[in-house]
């Protein structure tokens, strides 16, 4: 079973995102979350467990 992790970005650029909530705010661009993601189902995060990733 592989260890728990989480993603937790903040508000993510999105067309829907950008629409409510205007262009003025800080966004997460998906790619990156993207990225956080690729590297923490990657063999290169195996000693990663338990931790909660902030994205802002």
């Amino acid at each position: 079973m592989p260890p728990p992790r989480a993603v937790a970005p903040t508000a993510v650029r999105t067309a829907t995102n950008i629409a409510r909530m205007g262009d003025k705010s800080e966004y997460v661009d998906r790619e990156s979350v993207a990225d956080v993601i690729a590297f923490l189902t990657s063999s290169l995060a195996r000693n990663i467990s338990g931790h909660v990733i902030t994205l802002a």
